[in-house]
């Protein structure tokens, strides 16, 4: 509320004050507004809005941005994979086949392959890896948004997206001074 002062002023100072006061009621004793306190609740007013619509604004965009992780903890099969490998895998002693048409040094993995996420903090995941007869630790990363996710085995990194609670759709590479290796396909949660 603005503070409204009642007290007869000089001659000299009306004029001088003629564009900083505001007069509300000629009279011989002048009412008179005083801009300073009126424009200081009215910015206190102002700053409040501003301030009130910054913070709405910041937890639309919290609520949008922190989108519930979903839990990957237990056990994922690769399936409707594709993959090849040139040189002597690390998991080449759990199965593999020449691949028909290529080179003798690309081969097919044979052996099944299984994913047990064993714990999980947030957006930070982390298990192993294992085929029939090798297994390697692997860690991983979900991205913000909550659709993509990234994982590293022992020589080789993954990259994806989370297609719903079950179903991961991946890629995986690696390269190392004896083999390489490409792989695509779905990690599906053994229910």
């Amino acid at each position: 509320m603005p503070q409204i002062l009642d007290r007869p002023l000089p001659e000299s100072q009306r004029e001088n004050d003629a564009f900083q006061r505001r007069r509300v009621q000629p009279s011989h004793v002048d009412t008179i507004v005083e801009p300073s306190a009126y424009r200081s609740e009215d910015l206190d007013m102002r700053h409040l809005r501003a301030i009130g619509g910054l913070a709405i604004l910041l937890a639309g965009a919290e609520t949008a941005l922190a989108q519930e992780v979903v839990n990957l903890k237990g056990t994922w099969t690769p399936t409707q994979g594709t993959y090849i490998v040139d040189g002597p895998s690390r998991h080449r002693e759990s199965g593999t086949v020449p691949t028909p048409g290529a080179p003798d040094t690309h081969q097919t993995h044979t052996s099944k392959f299984v994913f047990r996420f064993e714990g999980q903090e947030g957006r930070k995941f982390w298990g192993v890896l294992s085929s029939g007869k090798v297994s390697e630790k692997v860690i991983g990363a979900v991205s913000v948004d909550g659709k993509r996710f990234v994982m590293a085995d022992e020589d080789g990194t993954f990259s994806g997206t989370i297609v719903n609670a079950d179903t991961l759709d991946y890629c995986y590479t690696h390269i190392t001074p004896k083999d390489r290796a490409v792989a695509c396909g779905l990690l599906v949660r053994d229910k």
